[in-house]
């Protein structure tokens, strides 16, 4: 998926060039339609080492085109443009642009969240089975088995917009201890540890948060809310 954005990515300046060295309106029309389309992609592109050129290069085109729809209006202002199909080809790319990057953001974003959310569910339904004298299971439906993590270890891949973040489910039944792990990226990540007699403990950006009947699961979900 990466290799098949970075080629569609290049092919799009492609068009933009040839766009600029044929004069034909349909020609000029699909440089500024086309290559903007490209960046939808990065809504299957997680934020992390491996995919920074990619949403590097997303970055940078949405500047560009922020300055493009500053730029544009006062040129044609100053009659520079004599037809306003000009103008309004040349606001397309950046509207179009800066549309992809942010709903693409936006997404990513979203989809984060959902894998939290997910953990904490998960979380405590198992906190609530220990609770009610159970243990916590060795298996899941939908999980797989993890061969080269600890004995017990479950995982998931899970987002419900795009991209999907993998869940570690480590468990030891016998002191019913447990974590749940979501990986956002090599740097960041969303953990959940239970150990008896004590409350869920939630970690990232190297906080700790104590979940109880307080607290609001869905700015935990989206890591918007203080230690406690």
């Amino acid at each position: 998926m990466f290799i098949f954005l970075l080629c569609i990515t290049f092919f799009a300046f492609f068009l933009m060039y040839l766009a600029e060295r044929v004069k034909h309106p349909i020609a000029q029309w699909m440089g500024a339609i086309f290559p903007p389309l490209p960046l939808f992609g990065l809504i299957m592109i997680p934020i992390d080492m491996i995919t920074t050129l990619l949403w590097l290069i997303g970055f940078i085109a949405c500047l560009v085109s922020m300055g493009t729809l500053v730029k544009a209006p006062i040129a044609y202002w100053r009659g520079k443009h004599q037809e306003k199909s000009t103008l309004y080809r040349q606001l397309l790319r950046p509207c179009l642009t800066i549309i992809a990057v942010v709903s693409a953001y936006t997404c990513v974003s979203m989809s984060v969240t959902s894998a939290n959310a997910y953990a904490l569910e998960k979380a405590l339904a198992i906190e609530q089975t220990i609770n009610n004298g159970g243990s916590c299971p060795r298996e899941m439906k939908g999980w797989t088995p993890e061969d080269r993590s600890p004995r017990n270890a479950l995982s998931l891949r899970y987002g419900t917009y795009g991209t999907k973040y993998r869940i570690l489910y480590t468990c030891n039944p016998e002191t019913s201890e447990f974590t749940l792990d979501v990986r956002i990226n090599i740097d960041d990540s969303f953990s959940i540890v239970f150990k008896p007699n004590q409350k869920l403990k939630v970690t990232f950006w190297g906080k700790d948060v104590w979940v109880n009947e307080m607290t609001d699961l869905d700015a935990l979900a989206k890591r918007n809310i203080s230690s406690e």
